[in-house]
């Protein structure tokens, strides 16, 4: 996901993304380290959620998550403009 946002961003513009808190931290660090902090965030969540023992949530933010970010974005690039110089 990363590399799709990053990507995405480059190529579309910041309006390509779709989280306007993600949005945020690009607009104030930049593409770069805007979307590290962003998804180091997201990791350290996850870990809290683990740790705490919310595994059956995990799993459902990781169904959502595939179904809500990645799949959009591996149809944008593979699908709808599969010769993007990515």
């Amino acid at each position: 996901d990363c590399l799709f946002t990053f990507y995405g961003v480059k190529i579309f513009g910041i309006g390509i993304e779709g989280n306007p808190l993600v949005v945020v931290v690009i607009l104030s660090l930049g593409v770069g380290v805007g979307l590290i902090v962003v998804k180091l965030t997201a990791f350290l969540m996850g870990t809290l959620l683990y740790k705490k023992g919310f595994c059956n949530m995990i799993f459902v933010i990781t169904l959502l998550y595939l179904a809500v970010v990645i799949l959009p974005w591996a149809y944008l690039f593979f699908i709808v403009f599969p010769t993007l110089p990515i």
